[in-house]
């Protein structure tokens, strides 16, 4: 059984969880890792390395000398132990500037995630804002409509009660403080009137001359 690979046990950690960008881009990121780790080394010829000999792999013996010409399915070329450290050594440089652009991406995913939270926190905050905005907006159109009806009334009683389909309605405020204001001039207006008329018929009583 082959063994378990970086993408694989970063797959199995988030099995069953949601898929977020991150993890996509994560787990893109160690395939791409363990593509490179399961790569099998270039030939000499690719990589400008001097090949010192060749071997044919035999089942009877094993690994015995050949030559470049060697149709066997199994072979290989040599090289000398320098130039294997040399290409260990750039093998690993690569591995390392891999792994550190890994954990790179692995910082800015964070980033990302916490900008996208921070992002939904303030659209919640905003749906919240409107929903308040509604319920203000609902309760100000109720109130409105309080009010309405207590203009009606209000402005009913001004008129002495009298109305025409729509009169009431279409008179403005402005028309309605001054027909109050009228009203009360009248009032005062009778009140003075109806006293100076007591006075009078007091007086006459008083002297004794009776008025119709």
């Amino acid at each position: 059984m082959a063994s378990e690979t970086f993408a694989d046990e970063l797959r199995a950690a988030v099995a069953g969880d949601k898929r977020t960008l991150y993890t996509e881009l994560m787990l893109q990121a160690a395939e791409l890792l363990d593509e490179k780790n399961a790569s099998p080394a270039p030939a000499a010829t690719d990589t400008g390395l001097e090949t010192v000999a060749w071997q044919d792999f035999v089942p009877s013996t094993g690994w015995v000398a050949s030559s470049p010409s060697s149709i066997a399915k199994d072979k290989r070329e040599l090289v000398t132990r320098p130039q294997a450290e040399e290409l260990l050594a750039a093998k690993d440089k690569q591995m390392a500037l891999a792994e550190t652009s890994m954990l790179e991406m692995h910082q800015e995913l964070n980033k990302l995630e916490a900008d996208n939270a921070a992002l939904i926190h303030d659209l919640n905050r905003i749906k919240d804002h409107e929903t308040e905005l509604v319920n203000d907006n609902a309760a100000l159109t109720a109130r409105v409509k309080e009010l309405e009806a207590e203009r009606y009334k209000l402005a009913y009683a001004i008129t002495g009660g009298e109305d025409a389909p729509g009169y009431l309605d279409s008179l403005c405020v402005e028309t309605l403080v001054e027909v109050a204001r009228d009203n009360t001039r009248r009032w005062f207006a009778e009140t003075d009137r109806a006293q100076a008329l007591e006075a009078k018929l007091a007086a006459a009583e008083k002297s004794g001359v009776r008025h119709d």
